[in-house]
């Protein structure tokens, strides 16, 4: 009697989604006159109700999921979340299906409250490149109205349960996903994100999947609910949003039949390792030393093994071979990049792990996830999560991963692509192991200014300018590709110094670092023998880069960074200090930051001092806040800050 009861409850809510239920989402004239939403007044519109459940069918054994959703529309901002779209998967061996698609739009029309229902003819699929998706526009969108619309998709994949996101673009004000798992699949199920549920309920139902033969399957049924859940919406310094959308994955782990027999879909590690081992585009490829050996010339191979010699050999790989700009498509053997000189990220950079173990240097594949790819799962294996291959050279009890893909990196520095954490390292006669992926050391961005005033009231003199680290690499790659390019572009980016002569320094492309010296003039402003200065001649950040009320993502520079600016002022004996701004210092919550803004006159100089220092790499979302408010107050100070000279 309790699991028919159960089950009762269960088709009770199937029929709701099937049918026109005006108890479970009733459109009331409250819900179509709000005119904000209160939790985050910039929202365009946001989903009042969202109900999903997935089951699979008795009679054919497809996973059926069912939607229905409640979305207020505020304003015109919020008219494209009236244009549904539902993905279809599909591949040589089915295809999902969608159907029994309703929808109805409410407004307030002469105060009476209308009802417009969405026509079948509006109703159509969009293929593009082999990926179809089913869209419809909700009819009569106006700003203030509620639309509410269902659908089912029935699929013949049940190693591809259906995820549900519990967060998009827009806030929502309750998502409720309930799943019934036969027991002949057993999932992995992973909530991604840094939101938690409001509440979790599970129950057994024993016979929920019969068979004509008289087998059975019992089912777990699980309701999970989510509230007041804010938007995601994009902004600076992130990898992947698919890192941290609040949804719930599933990966099938084994099937059991109703007969017993039980098969492995997930993999575990040591048959993962197995795998790679065996593949032609990995394992095979790490033990080319023979294919290897008479690559390098004399001058590199008679070295005794060194440091100076594993650089000597990267930089002997990155100016010979090129790479084909793919990451593993074409799957380029050793041989092939022997010969044609170019492959792709696994090839070009086994070649070099091929050649630096010929030479007896002790190295490892890493297999990672790059920025864009998202989080390789750590959980369990899953091989479709690596798209990138990364050597590490392990010498005299240092670490140095090395990537020969590119020649404007130096020795020891990954591209920005791979800092993603973590990669997977592999010895294929000792297993394999996760290590961590992240720049060692600080990036530096740095401005060194020496001016004095001239007889024609304009400041002359010069700029040392040096970045070390990551910001650097884009920068060595805009000069030494085109140096014309890149000395007219850096005069338009800083209009309000004018520039009598400017040369880089560096004289390697893979440099450390990129520095160079600028001569300038600057007018500044003069008011009744005053001069009036703002001594940010060259700002780090225009404008706070932080603008969300609420961020449910970390913060991911990528690298730990040092930003100082400094400029000494001659006053010779013909101007005088009237004003300079006071001492600013302020920090980051638990000592993860810090900066300092202040100027000293000494010797007849004026010196003008600014550091800012983000002592990590990935700021929790916790400390969004305490960001947002400390670069707010950065710009402040370059925007604002005014020193008084007056000429004697």
């Amino acid at each position: 009697m309790k699991r028919l009861c159960f089950w009762i409850l269960i088709l009770l809510s199937f029929v709701s989604f099937s049918q026109d239920d005006d108890q479970k989402f009733k459109i009331t004239r409250s819900d179509l006159e709000i005119s904000v939403y209160d939790k985050d007044s910039t929202a365009n519109a946001f989903v009042m109700h969202e109900k999903g459940i997935s089951f699979v069918e008795n009679k054919s054994f497809k996973l059926v999921t069912i939607i229905r959703r409640k979305v207020k529309i505020l304003n015109k901002n919020g008219f494209n979340k009236a244009n549904i779209e539902i993905p279809i998967f599909g591949n040589k061996n089915g295809s999902e299906g969608v159907g029994n698609i309703k929808g109805s739009t409410y407004n307030i029309e002469n105060g009476i409250i209308t009802k417009t229902s969405l026509k079948k003819s509006e109703i159509y699929v969009d293929n593009k490149g082999g990926f179809s998706v089913v869209k419809f526009p909700m009819p009569n969108v106006q700003e203030g109205c509620v639309i509410e619309y269902s659908y089912t998709i029935t699929s013949p994949f049940m190693f591809k349960f259906k995820e549900w996101y519990f967060q998009e673009d827009i806030p929502k004000l309750y998502s409720e996903y309930i799943t019934s798992i036969p027991g002949n699949y057993e999932y992995n199920i992973k909530l991604v994100g840094f939101l938690d549920f409001d509440s979790k309920e599970s129950e057994i139902d024993n016979a929920c999947l019969t068979t004509r033969a008289g087998g059975k399957a019992s089912c777990a049924v699980t309701k999970y609910v989510m509230k007041d859940i804010p938007a995601f919406i994009e902004e600076s310094y992130i990898t992947s949003p698919n890192n941290y959308l609040s949804r719930l994955d599933f990966e099938l782990k084994k099937t059991k039949s109703f007969y017993g027999k039980t098969t492995n879909i997930t993999k575990t590690w040591k048959s993962a390792e197995k795998e790679f081992k065996s593949s032609n585009f990995f394992g095979k490829q790490s033990n080319k030393k023979k294919v290897t050996s008479n690559i390098l010339p004399d001058s590199i191979k008679l070295l005794d093994k060194s440091i100076e010699k594993a650089k000597d050999i990267y930089e002997y790989v990155i100016n010979n071979y090129r790479w084909n700009g793919t990451y593993y498509n074409g799957n380029s053997t050793i041989r092939e990049v022997k010969k044609d000189k170019t492959g792709n990220v696994f090839s070009i950079n086994l070649l070099l792990k091929n050649i630096l173990e010929s030479q007896g240097f002790d190295t490892k594949p890493v297999l990672l996830s790059t920025r864009k790819n998202g989080f390789a799962t750590k959980l369990y294996p899953v091989i479709s999560d690596f798209n990138y291959l990364v050597i590490n050279l392990k010498l005299n009890n240092e670490s140095y991963l090395l990537d020969a893909t590119d020649s404007y990196l130096p020795f020891g520095e990954l591209p920005f692509r791979c800092l993603n954490g973590y990669g997977r390292q592999f010895d294929f006669k000792n297993g394999s192991n996760w290590i961590d992926i992240e720049a060692p050391n600080y990036s530096i961005h740095q401005y060194k200014f020496k001016l004095e005033l001239a007889e024609d009231n304009t400041f002359f003199g010069n700029i040392n300018s040096k970045t070390t680290g990551y910001p650097s690499h884009n920068t060595r790659r805009a000069f030494f590709d085109n140096p014309e390019n890149y000395y007219a572009s850096y005069r338009e980016e800083n209009p309000i110094i004018d520039i009598n002569k400017h040369e880089v320094l560096t004289k390697q492309k893979n440099d450390l670092s990129f520095e160079e010296l600028i001569e300038i003039n600057h007018q500044p402003d003069i008011i009744d023998n005053k001069i009036y200065f703002n001594p940010f001649l060259i700002k780090f950040f225009d404008e706070n880069p932080f603008k969300l009320e609420q961020r449910t993502y970390p913060v991911d520079f990528g690298y730990k960074d040092i930003y100082q600016y400094s400029m000494e002022i001659d006053l010779k004996n013909h101007l005088k200090i009237v004003e300079t701004p006071d001492t600013v210092n302020i920090a980051l919550p638990n000592k993860t930051g810090s900066a300092i803004f202040s100027t000293a006159a000494k010797n007849n100089k004026l010196t003008i001092f600014f550091k800012i220092k983000f002592d990590k790499a990935i700021y929790e979302p916790e400390y969004y806040e305490a960001l947002k408010s400390f670069m707010s107050k950065i710009v402040e100070i370059q925007n604002n800050t005014v020193i008084i000279l007056e000429k004697q």
